[in-house]
């Protein structure tokens, strides 16, 4: 509600957070929203709140790796033993040019 608003008016392209103790992957006004934080605590099993954004949730430990480079940021989740991928994302470039109004 308070923080949304400004990613729009901002062109925020990505939000990664973690607060929840799993992994959310969801969209809203342009924005993607990740919440990773299954890495090693007790895991949230239960949603405090129901935003009916997030598209993947995964509800067990794991951790994700955020790569950036001149053509795309890509996340990727993986389970703990590294090579099990839960969800992966890939924003390119030209989208991102877009988002921040550099259309050239």
């Amino acid at each position: 509600r308070h923080w949304v608003p400004l990613f729009r008016r901002h062109h925020v392209d990505m939000v990664l957070s973690g607060h929840q103790h799993n992994y959310q992957r969801g969209a809203r006004d342009g924005t993607v929203f990740v919440i990773a934080g299954g890495a090693g605590a007790e895991l949230d099993r239960q949603r405090v709140e129901d935003h009916s954004m997030y598209r993947v949730t995964h509800i067990g430990h794991h951790h994700v790796v955020l790569d950036i480079d001149a053509a795309a940021v890509q996340l990727r989740c993986y389970a703990p033993n590294g090579r099990t991928l839960i969800d992966e994302l890939r924003l390119e470039r030209n989208i991102l040019r877009k988002y921040n109004g550099n259309e050239k």
